[in-house]
């Protein structure tokens, strides 16, 4: 029981690790994303009115770019990779406390 109870604690911290790492990346990329817009924008005063995601794609904006600036995909994943890595090291403690005993 208790090797089964660590490879689903091992699973969990691995994947509650890779969705907070995830999180970051997508967070950073979105980041990064958004300014240059803002600067590509900014330097071509001469189109007003246009959307950003129009002028940087020709107006055919692409679903995963339009989801990644305007959706909360580094928030979900950091959200997810936390809850995983606590429910983990919950279940360490279990283990931990199972051995004390």
């Amino acid at each position: 029981m208790s090797k089964v109870i660590s490879t689903i604690m091992t699973i969990l911290l691995i994947l509650g690790i890779l969705g907070i790492v995830l999180g970051i990346s997508t967070g950073l990329y979105r980041n990064d994303r958004l300014a240059k817009l803002q600067a590509t924008a900014g330097a071509d005063q001469d189109i007003p009115g246009q959307d950003l995601q129009e002028y940087e794609s020709g107006g055919n904006a692409n679903a995963i770019t339009e989801m990644l600036l305007n959706g909360n995909l580094p928030t979900i994943l950091l959200g997810t990779g936390t809850c995983l890595s606590l429910i983990s090291i919950g279940f360490f403690l279990l283990l931990f406390r199972k051995k004390i005993s």
